[in-house]
Order: structure tokens, then sequence, then C-alpha cells
């Protein structure tokens, strides 16, 4: 016969009423998320991979009851699913051993059930899924941050953006799009056309 070991802690739909919060990780060595309180973590990897699951341990550390994770990365998103039922066997990379194995750990220590899925990064999408991932995204990387402010304040376009603080074509038109979405928001919300909440 052969046994089952069933995941009782990781959830395949949201926890209903759950804290969520946003991690991300960056190839600069930082790590955070955002949600009811925002953590940065200085990492040693320079892998945005290995800094989100530092993000995500962390997480999983700070926030004992009932959880839901949103990260844009399907690989730690994949990971942490299946840590909780996982055999971990030897890996080359001592270093990403050693972070398998601190997130088993920080799953098996968990006494609530958590949820983590994927949200495409750098979305131009509206909503606060989107809002979410753009300010645990801004909160890792500095020159992303400070581009954000400098928009904010200026209004410069998408090309200004990339040229002052050495951005992606990309992330220069996120920051542009965004503020775009923001202004014909407000625009309609005062004509009435939405409620205010």
């Amino acid at each position: 016969m052969t046994s089952w070991v069933v995941p009782r802690l990781t959830k395949d739909q949201p926890i209903p009423e759950a804290v969520t919060v946003f991690t991300d990780g960056s190839s600069n060595g930082n790590a955070g998320y955002v949600g009811p309180t925002d953590k940065l973590i200085s990492t040693p990897y320079t892998s945005a991979q290995k800094a989100e699951l530092i993000a995500v341990i962390t997480a999983l550390q700070d926030f004992p009851k009932p959880l839901n994770i949103v990260s844009d990365s399907a690989y730690v998103m994949h990971a942490t699913k299946n840590i909780e039922t996982a055999t971990i066997k030897h890996i080359d990379n001592s270093e990403l051993a050693s972070l398998f194995s601190r997130l088993q750990q920080a799953v098996h220590q968990r006494r609530h059930p958590f949820y983590i899925t994927h949200i495409r990064s750098h979305t131009t999408l509206p909503g606060p899924m989107s809002a979410g991932n753009h300010k645990v995204d801004c909160l890792v990387s500095f020159a992303t941050q400070e581009a954000q402010e400098f928009h904010n304040l200026t209004h410069v376009n998408a090309a200004g953006l990339k040229d002052k603080f050495a951005l992606t074509w990309k992330q220069a038109s996120l920051f542009t799009a965004a503020l775009s979405a923001k202004f014909l928001y407000f625009q309609i919300r005062n004509l009435a056309l939405i409620p205010e909440a």
C-alpha cells in the first residue's frame, strides 16, 4: 500500500479574511514584502529568485495567522506550494539547498494555513493586485523608487525616466502608464461616474 502525504498548511485557494502580502526580490540583493506592514530585507544574494525566497520565508514567519502571499516569481510560487511535502535531496548549490530547508522549516512551524499565488510582474493592468506588486517592486528597487517619486513630481515621459534612472523601456513605460491610469480614474470619479467608497 502506498502512503500519501497531503499538505495541511498549503492551501490551493485564497483564504478569506486572511492578511495578504506581496513579496519581491531583486538582483541588487534587496527583498521585501508589503501588506499591513512593509519590510525591506538586505540579502547577500544577487539572484532575484533567491532574494524573493527570503521575502517569502520572512513573510511566513512574520505573519503567523492565515496568510495570502502574492509573488511575481513563478519559480518561488511553485517552490513554496510544493515545499511542505517535499523531500529535499542533495542539491549541488548549497545556498539554494539552505534556502529550501529554511522555507520548509518556516512552513512546518506554522500553525495556520497560507496560500501563495503568482502575478505577472510589471503589468499595467489596474487593480489592487497590480498596485500591491508595483509597491513591493518600488520597495526593493531604489532606482525605481526614485524614478516613481521623480515622475510623480515632474510628469516626465518614459524616455526621460529611462535616461535619468537607467531603467528599461518597460519599467519607464509602467510609471507613465500608471500615472495616466490614476489621472483618468480621478477624472471619471470627479464626474461622479464612480461613487466614492
